[in-house]
This record gives structure tokens, sequence and C-alpha cells, in this order.
């Protein structure tokens, strides 16, 4: 399946998966139509994409820590961010699992492994190899409370000023005007997602550039990507042309 930037976060889509981890969790409960968020890929027919189906990114949401937990038979690199450590017959943790090593949760404790406080799965960690995850069961599937999307905030480098160099003068000192406010503007956001989404489009360049790029590219048969398909044009256009014809 594969993951598509939805309309409302075409800036922040690829930081905002970098921060997912490798497990994440699909949230569906707001859209129960079918068809709604998940659709079939029209590249897969056409045999450009192995992903027969695609999904939009505003569903794919970060797994809270405590809902799936790995359970390890010794300390190192984990795919969740919480862990249980199988001691014998008895489980240890959780444990919070971190670049700096494993340390205990505050809700650390050893219990017989017959009562793991979840449902244990085998499961592939795309390395050519299988992790064991403890699932925590989950009685009402809509109280479950995720982060929203709107509290990712991409990190930014800070704007600084450049301060030009004090001219040499006997004149008595102008007064200087009052520093001006550290809180963030509000269209600092906005400004942000603009200029994501110029150097995605290399609209950022010179028209020169630009132009030569284009003229590149159209020589070699390629039209740029439909930003309401999400998919090329020329496909988009191949796929269409044996109706047209008809």
């Amino acid at each position: 399946m594969r993951v598509v930037p939805d309309k409302n976060e075409m800036s922040t889509f690829k930081l905002r998966m970098r921060t997912l981890g490798r497990l994440c969790l699909i949230d569906l409960r707001a859209h129960p139509r079918e068809n709604d968020k998940i659709r079939q890929n029209k590249n897969y027919a056409l045999g450009t994409d192995h992903n027969p189906f695609m999904i939009y990114s505003d569903v794919i949401r970060r797994l809270p820590d405590d809902l799936v937990c790995q359970l390890a038979d010794s300390r190192g690199e984990t795919v969740t961010r919480r862990a249980f450590l199988r001691e014998g017959e008895e489980l240890c943790g959780p444990y919070c699992v971190a670049e700096d090593g494993w340390r205990e949760c505050e809700e650390y404790a050893r219990v017989p492994q017959e009562q793991c406080p979840g449902r244990i799965l085998e499961l592939s960690d795309g390395r050519s190899g299988c992790a064991t995850l403890i699932i925590k069961r989950v009685e009402n599937v809509n109280a479950l409370s995720l982060s929203p999307i709107s509290d990712f905030v991409p990190e930014r480098e800070p704007r600084t000023r450049p301060q030009p160099a004090p001219e040499p003068s006997h004149a008595a000192p102008e007064p200087q005007p009052a520093p001006e406010s550290a809180e963030p503007k509000q269209d600092d956001g906005a400004d942000y997602a603009l200029r994501r989404l110029k150097e995605q489009m290399g609209l950022n360049a010179s028209l020169w550039t630009q132009f030569t790029v284009y003229v590149s590219n159209l020589v070699q048969g390629d039209l740029g990507s439909s930003t309401i398909y999400k998919m090329p044009v020329s496909q988009l256009i191949a796929s269409r042309m044996q109706v047209t014809l008809c």
C-alpha cells in the first residue's frame, strides 16, 4: 500500500512520515465510507508500481507508545518505543527504548508470562527477521486517543538577520529602537509551507532554469505529475488514449 500526501499536508508530508518510526497506525474512524481514504492505485494496473492500493496520509497516525510493545530476549534495537524483556518465565517491563539505551518506565513490573498484558503476535521486521509484539487489548476503539496531525510542528532553523557593521562617528549615539518581540509571527507556518512547496515544485529556481528543465523533460516525454491523480501525466494520457481513439 502506497502512502500519498493529503492535500492539507503537502508541505509537511515527508517530514511527518519520518517521525512515525517503523510502525504506525491507520485511523479510519472518521471515514467509514468505502474508498474514502483507501483507493486503487492506477499505476499498479499500468505495471509501474508494485502497490495495488494507495492510502492518504492524513489517516496515518503515530502509534501510541503503550499500545504496541516489542517482546525481546535481550536489550537491543527494537521496532517500538517501548519493550518488554523476557527473563525465563517472567516478563519485565515496560522499558522506554531510546538512542541512549533502555530505562524502566513508571509502570515497570515483573509478571509471569501467562499474565501477559496483551496479545502476542509475530511480525516481520522488514529486515529478513521477525519481531515479537505485545498488542494491548482495547475495549473501546472509539475511546482511543491519538495526537492530532495539527500538533506536528517541523523543526526549523532559527532565522537570523545580518547586522550591519557600525560606522565610526563622534556624534552623540542615536537612540536604539526597541527590540522586536521574540514571539513567532502568526504567518510563519504559512511562509514555511509555501517555501517547502516552491522547493518541491522547483519554483524557487530562476525562470531560465525552470524553462530549461521544462524543455529538457518535454523532449524526454516527461510532462510532469498530476497533483490530483498523484501520477505522471504521460501515464494518465496513455491510460485514456485507447478510449479516446475508439
